[in-house]
């Protein structure tokens, strides 16, 4: 007997106690690279956001899709942990989803970025800087108008 099928077994008898609240849980597909980026590529993305300190961890980094950061950010769970102040806050949060997203596609231009009173994740794509709240899981293009980022780390 299989994995995939004792799973199939295990969600019928789920389905069958708890029915319409037990889900088969979709499986993290392998990333999708698009390209590799130097150290040299990422710091001139980086530099637009005048950060007081950004710190590169590789010297190349293999750059994801957009759709495979979407599909992996789905899939995740981090977002779904409760919130705990100065427990499992918004670093606790932007650390585990740079973990993750490590193990899952090797060194991908992923990183976290603290702000002045916040922290985030960040990703490079398609030669754009992109945010992640990893409490959400919701990607955005830009910061809002008050928000100082004082240190990346990719």
């Amino acid at each position: 007997m299989n994995k995939t099928h004792i799973c199939d077994i295990i969600h019928k008898i789920g389905e069958n106690l708890c029915p319409g609240r037990y889900e088969k849980v979709e499986s993290i597909s392998e990333p999708f690279t698009t390209k590799i980026l130097s150290t040299e590529t990422i710091r001139t993305i980086v530099k637009e956001l005048n950060p007081k300190y950004w710190q590169p961890i590789d010297k190349i980094y293999r750059e994801v899709s957009m759709e495979s950061m979407k599909n992996f950010l789905k899939i995740d769970e981090i977002s779904e942990r409760p919130y705990e102040k100065e427990k499992h806050d918004c670093d606790n949060f932007a650390l585990e989803l740079a973990g993750h997203v490590s193990e899952w596609a090797g060194n991908p231009p992923f990183g976290i970025v603290y702000l002045n009173d916040h922290a985030i994740n960040c990703f490079v794509c398609e030669n754009k800087l992109y945010f992640v709240e990893p409490q959400n899981d919701k990607i955005y293009t830009a910061l809002g108008k008050n928000k100082t980022v004082n240190c990346i780390i990719l």
